[in-house]
């Protein structure tokens, strides 16, 4: 109980010192930012079926195209996830695996590795607008996903080991963000077509993660194993997991690591114009101000019943769209910065689609009137 009253004093802290007093339109805002995804796919009056990675680029990641599944699916544009769904279709290698990044055009490679998260998401993405759907065309493609990550799993401690490199060479190590990504990804596939054996692989990864991906010296989760490494998104994305096995204590404890050691306050100058921002960084303080993590914690904080706390980094997150602030690349036309670092002109890596599409999971979560990415399964 007195971890529990800790925490929740914690949590009413944050609130009152990150309080960012801009009012938005939570909905227009989510569909800005859906917008802003949606053109990356628009070159000289032709639409491609793949979501480049940058506005300049003509490549893109398989993750931030499973994201994009996901938000078309959750807010009603099917047409558009099925266009990835099939471009992904399409370019799938007879092992069932994806390569990490492609060319829009013809899906050729520009990233040859071929990474468990990755083949993870796409895995979660199909399964995803299978269950809200209905729709199994893109169940074949989905089987030789999973059986490719069930190749990979260790048959004693059940983790799945992290992939392909590009030169075709097997990776012998496992990623807890890899382990989470295919906990998520198999229990819903499970769910989806009813079959008792990839619930158990789900199951399998679920006890890698509890009992070797877990540090209990430090109630955090290492990057993987043997790897104790300071990273958030194993804190973030691992506290939606134990939310979503029921594990409170386990949850809180990671919502409090991560605050002590990745949250961040950055202020950022224009000229005249000055903006305090509060986040996370990507690494425990190296400096970044990491919107996507930060949009993954604000997830975090509202499945640990904080939706001030949760409502309360997304309004950084909206703040930070600033003209005036951030100079051409943040233009207030819903595209966000993958990561912000002070002191430089463009103050970031650009606006990419996986903050945008992060942002989207996050609103969906505090409005509750849409579908959100890694919703509690029940089987």
């Amino acid at each position: 109980m007195k971890k529990v009253i800790a925490l929740l004093s914690l949590l009413t802290l944050i609130t009152a010192v990150t309080n960012v007093e801009a009012a938005y339109d939570l909905a227009l805002e989510r569909q800005k930012a859906l917008n802003w995804v949606n053109q990356q796919r628009v070159r000289s009056g032709t639409t491609y079926d793949w979501v480049a990675v940058t506005a300049t680029a003509t490549y893109g990641y398989t993750y931030d195209n499973a994201l994009a599944i996901i938000a078309y699916t959750s807010l009603g544009d099917l047409a558009s996830a099925r266009a990835l769904l099939s471009f992904l279709s399409r370019y799938q290698f007879s092992d069932g695996s994806f390569y990490d990044a492609m060319f829009q055009t013809n899906g050729a490679v520009r990233n040859a590795a071929r990474s468990s998260g990755n083949q993870a998401w796409a895995l979660y993405a199909i399964s995803f607008y299978t269950h809200q759907t209905g729709d199994i065309s893109y169940l074949p493609t989905a089987d030789r996903i999973a059986n490719w990550l069930i190749a990979r799993q260790d048959p004693n401690d059940g983790g799945i080991t992290g992939g392909v490199n590009a030169n075709g060479s097997e990776r012998l190590w496992t990623s807890t963000e890899h382990n989470l990504d295919a906990y998520f990804a198999l229990t819903l596939y499970g769910v989806v077509t009813n079959n008792s054996f990839d619930l158990d692989k789900a199951t399998r990864c679920k006890n890698w993660l509890l009992n070797v991906g877990w540090n209990a010296a430090e109630q955090r989760f290492n990057t993987g194993e043997n790897d104790p490494s300071k990273f958030l998104d194993p804190q973030s994305l691992g506290s939606v997991f134990m939310s979503d096995i029921g594990d409170i204590t386990k949850r809180n404890a990671l919502l409090k690591y991560a605050d002590k050691n990745f949250r961040t306050r950055k202020t950022f100058r224009n000229g005249p114009t000055v903006q305090n921002y509060i986040g996370y960084e990507y690494g425990a303080r190296d400096g970044s101000l990491w919107w996507e993590g930060t949009e993954q914690m604000a997830m975090a904080y509202g499945r640990g019943g904080s939706a001030s706390g949760e409502l309360n980094y997304i309004n950084h997150i909206l703040n930070s769209d600033n003209p005036s602030l951030l100079g051409s690349d943040n233009n207030g036309n819903g595209g966000y910065q993958y990561s912000m670092t002070p002191g430089t002109n463009l103050l970031g890596t650009l606006e990419q689609p996986s903050s945008g599409l992060w942002l989207i999971f996050a609103i969906n979560d505090y409005l509750k009137d849409r579908p959100t990415v890694f919703y509690p399964t029940i089987y």
